[in-house]
């Protein structure tokens, strides 16, 4: 009777190991973004850009009223021993805006994607690093917009392989 407890234990306790481990290593890094907004009314009356961090994503918008508007978030992680990078990225244009997002390393650009009209949501991108990647790697978002334009991007559930 004490072998059955013992193995049911084991049993259990082997299956919440196992079914916790994807959950602990698609943890998403916690990457610090820094924006700059600038404006070509220098009191920013015309300029609303914006960003909106949490949770690993970022979504940046720029609306501008009469005047051009421009937002820029960077953010750099340096990762270990990966093979893989994902992220989430949608963007959105409805009228005289761009958008970039750009992931790259030291070496160049890994994806990189420009709009100016139009709209795509939720689309996943995998990369495949050369094994055991070791080194910087850089995500850059930039909206601008124009006589009443407004464009918004996000890239979001970043993850490392």
């Amino acid at each position: 009777m004490k072998k059955i407890k013992l193995y049911s234990l084991l049993s259990v306790s082997s299956l919440l190991f196992f079914l916790s481990q994807p959950a602990i290593a698609q943890t998403p890094p916690q990457l610090e973004w820094s924006t700059n907004i600038s404006s070509s009314d220098s009191n920013y009356n015309h300029c609303y850009s914006s960003a909106n961090v949490s949770e690993g994503s970022l979504t940046l918008a720029g609306y501008s009223d009469t005047e051009n508007c421009a937002g820029v978030s960077r953010s750099e992680i340096n990762v270990e021993n990966i093979s893989q990078l994902s992220f989430g990225w949608s963007y959105y244009v409805e009228r005289d805006a761009n958008i970039s997002v750009t992931v790259s390393t030291y070496e160049g650009d890994l994806f990189n994607i420009t709009k100016n009209g139009g709209s795509d949501f939720n689309y996943e991108t995998v990369i495949d690093l050369p094994a055991g990647y070791t080194g910087p790697l850089y995500f850059y978002v930039d909206v601008s917009a124009w006589d009443n334009g407004y464009g918004e991007a996000k890239i979001e559930q970043i993850a490392f392989q």
